[in-house]
């Protein structure tokens, strides 16, 4: 499994066919790591699961269920790599000091402050 500096796994499928240039951005969203988003989608699918029992019987649709959980799994992994975003760059001054955490993107200076904010901002709107 090849590693770069900032620890990213360039095997995983995710980030495989991913240009050079933004490895930084995908590490700094920990792209190649998927719990969390599994983490934060579960609920969210357990619920709509509940949900569709109260769906009248002849009114319940898959491509409803599959919409739903999409839009749910795309909003898991969308805040789940703003958190880490933002935890990134609040702990920017900290991260560069401790040998576990100095090579992520912000730390490291692969990724500046702003362009991790202006991702966030993004990921946000």
């Amino acid at each position: 499994m090849p590693q770069t500096a900032n620890d990213i796994n360039l095997d995983h499928p995710l980030v495989r066919f991913l240009p050079r240039n933004w490895l930084p951005f995908a590490a700094l969203i920990r792209l190649d790591r998927p719990i969390g988003t599994y983490l934060a989608f579960l609920p969210a699918l357990m619920g709509l699961n509940l949900a569709m029992q109260y769906v009248p019987y002849d009114q319940r649709h898959f491509n409803d269920w599959l919409f739903w959980s999409a839009i749910f799994l795309f909003g898991a992994w969308t805040m789940r790599s703003v958190g880490c975003i933002w935890n990134d760059w609040l702990d920017r001054d900290f991260d560069s000091q401790v040998l576990r955490t100095q090579h992520r993107p912000i730390a490291s200076g692969q990724v500046t402050s702003r362009a991790a904010f202006w991702l966030m901002a993004g990921l946000l709107g």
